[in-house]
């Protein structure tokens, strides 16, 4: 649920945001930092 909130949640709150690249590259920023950190805990559940 927390990468909804994070990713499609501001997206669809911001239909406009692809006028400002800063805004558009902070949710692309946050989304791969959100994947990273879940592939890592799945990983880690994975291999202990």
């Amino acid at each position: 649920m927390l990468k909804d909130d994070i990713g499609l949640g501001r997206i669809s709150q911001h239909p406009d945001g692809r006028g400002s690249e800063g805004g558009t590259w902070s949710k692309v920023a946050i989304a791969l930092v959100v994947l990273v950190l879940w592939l890592g805990v799945e990983w880690l559940r994975m291999h202990h």
